[in-house]
């Protein structure tokens, strides 16, 4: 188990539990109106999606720089994407979305055999920063 202050707020904070296969997770804002936690969203760990990959740098660096707090899943596109679980998402939802997380990589296979890992982009009108913003302010976002 861990928490964290969201990015850019010491008042948002995102507590992640871990179990064999999946991460639990959910965020309190010191503005919510009821002192508790009212859900957690799953998030499958899919670790399974990299197994063959597990040896190869990208994804010991990956591993590392997420200290272990990482979900795999495939995109809409089809690749895969590591998502670095430490700083929580962007929303209380229980679908879990590609775009729902800070730090996120798109992983692909060069014509090598050897994984290379890309930032997702990330489009300046996703609204993450007013996202942020009301579940600091206490708004939830299930």
């Amino acid at each position: 188990c861990m928490t964290s202050p969201s990015l850019f707020s010491n008042y948002l904070w995102s507590g992640t539990a871990e179990t064999e296969d999946a991460f639990y997770q959910s965020t309190y804002s010191f503005n919510d109106k009821e002192q508790i936690i009212p859900s957690f969203r799953k998030i499958p760990k899919n670790h399974v999606l990299i197994k063959k990959y597990e040896d190869q740098r990208v994804i010991r660096i990956l591993k590392w720089f997420s200290n272990n707090y990482y979900a795999i899943m495939k995109t809409k596109a089809g690749d895969l994407q590591l998502m670095d679980l430490r700083f929580g998402s962007m929303t209380d939802k229980a679908e879990v979305k590609e775009e729902d997380f800070v730090f996120r990589f798109i992983l692909k296979e060069n014509e090598n055999g050897v994984l290379e890992a890309h930032e997702g982009e990330r489009v300046r009108e996703d609204g993450i920063f007013e996202a942020i913003y009301k579940r600091t302010m206490g708004e939830r976002m299930d």
